[in-house]
């Protein structure tokens, strides 16, 4: 008798790569993400992992575009890399998308991994303007006033950053020469949207005195709050 026998094998391959995205070190994948002022760097990194039982080569593209650079496009079993990015922030919402394309061994078919990444240019600002008896009375005079009559004076604010502003307040000196008088406060801790979002600015309530004699001048402040991490804004307007 005669006996023959042929051994045939194959590999099993399991093929998982991962793709993590960060910008500025943060995990940005919803709107807004990280919020950077306008002009500072951005450094995005692309970590990729290589999950399969098999080595893989890899590409990676960003889209809109940027220049990625990577220590290695080849991957051991369970190796990663981390690849680096870096721009500079525009103004307003940015998002962009990573691919990495994953070319295993043996003729397996490539394949691709996407993770998005955002970031919030912010520009922050606040404009204030104060009218006397409807007069933007920057420079003395001013309106001529009988004495005794009513005074009226408008406060209108503007937010003209791209972000929201919190506990906006606007104060007046209501100084006379020689003596300042106490604060008065014209509008409290209100919230305040961008002006391009909101298109008008925002008249405080009115404030009124009876007209003393001479030249009158006073000084109106605005501050507001930028989220965590950015500087308050503020403006002032003199009126006479």
């Amino acid at each position: 008798n005669e006996t023959a026998s042929d051994t045939s094998n194959y590999f099993g391959t399991v093929l998982n790569v991962g793709l993590d995205k960060q910008t500025n070190g943060q995990d940005s994948a919803a709107q807004p993400g990280v919020l950077i002022p306008v002009g500072d760097p951005v450094t995005w990194t692309y970590k990729v992992s290589n999950n399969s039982n098999v080595a893989v080569n890899f590409s990676i593209a960003d889209n809109p575009s940027v220049t990625i650079s990577c220590p290695t496009t080849s991957l051991g079993i369970g190796a990663y890399t981390t690849c680096t990015a870096s721009g500079t922030a525009a103004a307003g919402q940015y998002s962009n998308t990573a691919t990495v394309t994953v070319t295993p061994p043996g003729g397996l078919s490539a394949f691709n991994v996407q993770d998005t990444s955002h970031y919030f240019g912010v520009t922050t600002g606040i404009d204030l303007e104060k009218h006397t008896q409807g007069q933007d009375a920057d420079m003395p005079t001013g309106p001529l006033i009988k004495i005794g009559q009513p005074v009226e004076w408008d406060y209108f604010i503007k937010n003209t950053g791209n972000i929201t502003l919190t506990n906006v307040t606007v104060k007046d000196d209501n100084g006379t020469p020689g003596d300042e008088g106490d604060d008065y406060i014209v509008c409290d801790g209100i919230t305040l949207q961008p002006y391009l979002e909101q298109g008008y600015s925002v008249k405080c309530q009115d404030y009124s005195e009876l007209a003393v004699e001479g030249q009158y001048v006073n000084i109106a402040t605005v501050t507001g709050d930028p989220p965590e991490g950015f500087d308050q804004v503020s403006d002032t307007d003199p009126s006479h």
